[in-house]
């Protein structure tokens, strides 16, 4: 079981722990998401659960056979044990060292976890294994290789009615045209690059994680789903509650490694416009749907 630093603030509510278990094959009928067709030609770099040596990792065949005695917490076991036996619209990718997921509970328009496939540091404190130097830069660089895809993801969720992503559509339909017009090659310099989606993505642990096994999250910085239900959903995101990728490693004397720091209690205050709306979810949530509207279309 994965080592707790803190029990009084956590990011999932008691209802979400008790259905966090998945169901294998929960989803095959599923459409075919734009990880799917980014990813595909790729092959796990061996089979699932066996070692760089090639030899089946005697670790992972005794944690699928133990699934029945996990709890609740254990609910991100599976994924990280037997990831072919998930669609691929819930297991977006994996190979022998990560599982990519989407969340069972996603708190935004997109919402991502990276999981780390090695029990030294699946089982442990994310905060611990991320001031790991080694980890981290593992972390770093998976991380680098998910993003663009995610940000495809997000593009393809939300990227619609966006005016940067028509003003990219329509300069590329141009040039093409007048390509195939006059009969040369195609000049793609002066079609701009398109909104940059990469940067409307967070990247974090939590302080407090709820599950046993180290999640990292990748998720858009909308925080608007049917998922996100309660003040305490929101302030896990949208405070330093959320450790983010790039602030690792953490100073010792960080006031995080400490419980008690109340992030998840304090006031709910609108990730883009900075309105305060004390603790009533209720208007932030009206209040982040206009929010929504206007971030979309960017």
């Amino acid at each position: 079981m994965a080592e707790r630093l803190t029990t009084d603030e956590e990011a999932m509510t008691a209802e979400e722990l008790h259905q966090s278990i998945p169901q294998a094959q929960d989803d095959l009928a599923r459409q075919r998401n734009a990880f799917t067709e980014l990813m595909s030609p790729k092959k796990p770099k061996s089979k699932p659960g066996a070692s760089k040596s090639g030899r089946t990792s005697s670790h992972l065949r005794d944690a699928v056979d133990n699934t029945k005695f996990r709890d609740h917490r254990d609910g991100l076991l599976p994924y990280t044990t037997e990831p072919e036996n998930f669609s691929r619209n819930r297991v977006l990718m994996y190979d022998d060292q990560w599982v990519l997921i989407r969340d069972l509970y996603p708190k935004a328009a997109l919402h991502l976890l990276l999981l780390p496939r090695d029990p030294n540091w699946s089982g442990t404190h994310p905060l611990k294994a991320l001031n790991d130097p080694v980890f981290l830069e593992e972390t770093r660089k998976m991380v680098a290789e998910v993003l663009p895809l995610a940000a495809a993801e997000l593009n393809r969720a939300v990227g619609k009615d966006s005016v940067q992503e028509k003003a990219r559509e329509e300069a590329m339909e141009a040039v093409l045209k007048a390509a195939e017009e006059k009969g040369v090659d195609v000049d793609l310099s002066t079609v701009p690059a398109g909104r940059d989606w990469q940067s409307e993505l967070l990247v974090g642990v939590h302080k407090g994680p709820s599950m046993n096994h180290m999640h990292i999250h990748i998720i858009s910085r909308d925080l608007l789903s049917a998922s996100m239900k309660y003040a305490r959903h929101y302030n896990t995101f949208h405070t330093p509650f959320l450790v983010q990728l790039h602030e690792f490693p953490l100073a010792k004397d960080d006031y995080r490694w400490k419980s008690g720091t109340g992030l998840v209690e304090g006031n709910l205050v609108c990730w883009r416009c900075g309105k305060d709306f004390k603790r009533s979810f209720t208007k932030l949530r009206e209040h982040l749907k206009e929010e929504f509207e206007e971030w979309r279309r960017l």
